[in-house]
C-alpha cells in the first residue's frame, strides 16, 4: 500500500492494513512513494494499492503490476476536489492510466457516478467504501484523539482555557520549492501548464491575503490562541515567520490534523478537505474568501461553512462563535447531505470495507499456490535482472568507488557530494506501523469489553 504522506494518510492506511490482517489474515507492507518500485520487487505482492494515477511514477508502477498479473487497486488519499475533472485525473484520465485499474475504492457515490459517466471505469470496477482516515472521527477510534494539554504543549502554546482558533492552510503552490517540484509533476502528468500557473498565482495571493488577515485578528485578540496547521505539501518556514510576529500564534507540525480539529473552537480555511473533517466534529467553520481562488467553490460544499470576505467579518464571526453561537440548523443539514453524497458516511467502518474489498479482489483471481509461487518467481527474476543492469551502469560504478549512496545525485556541485559522504541518504523501504496496530487493537478491544453480555 502506497502511503503518500505519513501525517495525513498513514493512520488510515494502517487501519486498513490492520483489518486485512485481523479479518482476512493478510500480510501488508506500507511504503512511501519513493520506495514503490523497490518494495514491489522485494515483496512480490499479491495486490498493489496505489493512491493516485495522475503522476507518472504511480502509472509506471501500475503498469509493472499489470505485467505480472498483480491486481491494482486505487484508494484515494488526496481529499475533496472542487470540480469533477480533478476526480477523473486522480483515476488516470490525462495519462490514460485507468486501463490499469482492477478496482477503484471510491469515497462516495458522487465519485462512482463521475467515473462511470466519463466511461473511465465500469460500475463493477468501483466499490464505494468511504474514507479510511475519517474512521478516526467515529467510535471506537475517536478515543485515540490526543488530549488538549499534550497537544498544546507540543507547540509551545500555553496550556490554558484560552479559546483555540485553528487556521488550516491550503496554498501548496505559494512557495518556491513546492512550485518548482510541482511544475515537474505537471509536465509529466500532462496537466495544462497555463491552468497550473494560474493556480500558483492564486495561491500566492491567497497566502498573502489570508496570512495578513489572521495576523491582524491575532493582534486584536491576544487572549485567543491561534494555531496554524500547515498543509502536508506546503513549506512550513513561511508560517514560522508569521508566528514570530505575534506571540499568540503557533505553528502545528508533526501531528495529524484530526487531533488539532478536535480541540479547536473555531476553524478557518479555504476550499479544503479539513472543513468537512471539522463538520464531522460539529465545529464552526469559516470560509475565508479573501484572495483570489482559482476554481469556484462547489455550492454544496460552500453551504456547510460561513463565508467572510474581510478582516472585520472574520473577527466578528470568530467572536460570535466563541461567545457560544451554535452552528445553524441550515449549515448542519447541508453538511449532512454533503457527507452522505461525497463520503458515504462517517461510521468508523470505511477501513473494514476497504479491507473486505481488497480481499475480494485478490480472491477473484482464484490462483493456486503453485500459480502464486510461479508469479513470485517471475517477479524475483525481474528483480535480479534489474539489479544486474543497475550494477552495470557506469554512474553507479563511480558512486560505489567513491562510497556515495546510489540514491544521491552527482549532478550537483561538490558540496552535495561531500554531504552525501557525511550523511548518506538511506530511504526507509517499509513504514513501521506496529504502534498504530497496538492502538487499534486496544480501541477495538475496549468496545468488545463494553458490550453487554447476553
Amino acid at each position: 500500500m502506497c502511503v503518500p504522506d505519513r501525517l495525513r494518510d498513514l493512520e488510515g492506511h494502517a487501519l486498513v492494513a490492520f483489518h486485512l490482517k485481523e479479518r482476512h489474515g493478510h500480510d501488508v507492507r506500507l511504503v512511501g512513494p519513493a520506495n514503490l518500485e523497490s518494495g514491489f520487487f522485494e515483496y512480490a505482492p499479491d495486490a498493489l494499492v496505489l493512491d493516485y494515477l495522475g503522476w507518472q511514477d504511480r502509472v509506471s508502477m501500475a503498469a509493472i503490476a499489470r505485467k505480472f498479473g498483480v491486481p491494482v487497486l486505487v484508494l484515494p488519499t488526496a481529499g475533496l476536489y472542487q470540480y469533477e475533472e480533478l476526480e477523473l485525473r486522480r483515476a488516470g484520465k490525462l495519462l490514460q492510466a485507468n486501463r490499469f485499474i482492477d478496482c477503484y475504492l471510491a469515497w462516495g457515490e458522487e465519485s462512482r457516478r463521475n467515473l462511470v459517466k466519463a466511461k473511465m471505469l465500469d460500475d463493477a470496477q468501483i466499490t464505494v467504501v468511504g474514507c479510511p482516515r475519517f474512521d478516526f472521527y467515529a467510535p471506537p477510534y475517536l478515543s485515540l484523539m490526543e488530549d488538549r494539554a499534550t497537544l498544546l504543549s507540543r507547540f509551545g502554546a500555553p496550556v490554558s482555557e484560552a479559546p483555540v482558533v485553528l487556521w488550516t492552510t491550503n496554498t501548496c503552490f505559494a512557495h518556491g520549492p513546492q512550485r518548482e517540484q510541482s511544475r515537474s509533476q505537471v509536465r509529466h502528468g500532462r496537466r495544462p501548464q497555463r491552468d497550473f500557473e494560474e493556480e500558483m498565482e492564486d495561491n500566492r495571493t491567497q497566502f498573502a491575503a489570508q496570512s495578513a488577515s489572521i495576523l491582524e485578528v491575532a493582534r486584536q485578540h491576544p487572549e485567543w490562541t491561534f494555531l496554524v496547521k500547515v498543509h502536508p505539501f506546503e513549506a512550513v518556514e513561511p508560517y514560522r515567520d508569521l508566528a514570530e510576529r505575534v506571540p499568540n500564534l503557533y505553528v502545528v507540525k508533526d501531528v495529524p490534523v484530526r487531533n488539532v480539529l478536535y480541540h479547536a473552537d473555531v476553524v478557518i480555511q479555504r476550499g479544503c478537505t479539513t472543513a468537512t473533517e471539522a463538520w464531522m466534529l460539529g465545529k464552526p467553520v469559516i470560509e475565508i474568501e479573501i484572495g483570489k481562488f482559482h476554481h469556484a467553490l462547489r455550492a454544496d460544499y460552500a453551504a456547510g461553512n460561513e463565508p467572510v470576505t474581510d478582516v472585520p467579518g472574520l473577527e466578528s464571526a470568530i467572536r460570535r462563535y466563541l461567545a457560544g453561537a451554535p452552528v445553524s440548523p441550515e449549515l448542519r443539514a447541508a453538511r449532512d447531505r454533503f457527507i452522505t453524497e461525497v463520503y458515504r458516511d462517517v461510521s468508523g467502518k470505511a477501513s473494514e470495507r476497504c479491507a473486505d474489498t481488497i480481499d475480494a479482489v485478490m480472491a477473484v483471481q482464484s490462483l493456486s499456490a503453485a500459480q502464486l509461487a510461479e508469479r513470485e518467481g517471475r517477479i524475483r527474476e525481474e528483480q535480479r535482472a534489474r539489479t544486474r543492469r543497475s550494477d552495470e551502469r557506469m554512474i553507479n560504478r563511480v558512486k560505489d568507488v567513491l562510497g556515495v549512496d546510489r540514491d544521491r545525485s552527482l549532478r550537483l556541485w561538490w558540496r552535495n557530494v561531500r554531504d552525501s559522504w557525511r550523511k548518506p541518504y538511506k530511504p526507509h523501504r517499509e513504514i513501521d506501523a506496529r504502534d498504530l496496530y497496538r492502538q487499534f487493537q486496544e480501541a477495538t478491544a475496549r468496545v468488545r469489553a463494553e458490550r453487554p453480555s447476553r
